[in-house]
């Protein structure tokens, strides 16, 4: 079975048809970007995958309901489909040029900024602030489990040059995309400070559209030379 078919047979729910989209339209939209094959292959890989955490059938077997109803799915959704994709059984990887790389791309495609406690009182007793930053040579994630005193550990090696223009192309395709559509970056941000204003601060707001405008410099002049 394909990637896109394996992913396909994850969605249960409307919820995780929208996601469906959004990865299709993710990855479609890093082919704008012309790097050498492997950043583009990867990037490509990676966007199809790299909000596989959402879905339902993979959240619910990470946490247990209390811990649903409790957590937002929006801001452990990275870490937790890494972790899927790494320590559990699953067939989303087979078809990949470069699966660790992807998993790295995967848990570190999110650039939320909040303030400590918020990241506890969501399930993370040591996560980096701010999410997470491809220079950081490893990067550990300590995640709640679903049985009592569980604890879910995700190490996260540094970046290779390839992997991070990658990481970034991703990022920036992420934020292009609405719903499979293609937006402007100020849109998709704007839906996203709308969706989780009641964690990320004003601080964290203008550090995140900053991020991403560096970003885009970055790639910008790369692909000029």
């Amino acid at each position: 079975m394909s990637l896109k078919k394996e992913l396909a047979s994850l969605v249960k729910t409307e919820y995780d048809e929208l996601i469906l989209r959004h990865l299709e339209g993710v990855a479609k939209a890093t082919k704008k970007y012309k790097f050498e094959k492997r950043i583009s292959d990867l990037a490509y890989e990676a966007a199809l995958l790299h909000d596989v955490g959402k879905f339902y059938t993979i959240f619910t077997k990470i946490y247990t309901k209390e811990q649903m109803e409790k957590y937002r799915i929006g801001l452990l959704h990275s870490i937790t489909g890494a972790y899927y994709l790494k320590y559990m059984k699953n067939n989303l990887l087979k078809n990949l040029k470069y699966p660790e790389s992807t998993i790295k791309l995967v848990a570190c495609h999110s650039v939320f900024y909040t303030n400590k406690k918020d990241l506890v009182n969501l399930g993370q007793k040591s996560i980096p602030m701010p999410l997470p930053l491809p220079r950081i040579r490893k990067q550990l994630y300590v995640i709640k489990g679903n049985k009592p005193n569980e604890t879910k550990i995700l190490e996260i090696e540094g970046f290779k040059k390839f992997e991070k223009i990658a990481l970034y192309i991703l990022m920036l395709a992420d934020h292009s995309i609405i719903e499979g559509k293609e937006v402007p970056i100020e849109k998709r941000l704007d839906q996203i400070f709308g969706r989780y204003k009641d964690v990320i601060s004003e601080e964290g707001r203008k550090s995140y559209k900053m991020r991403i405008e560096k970003i885009k410099k970055y790639i910008n002049k790369l692909e000029n030379t």
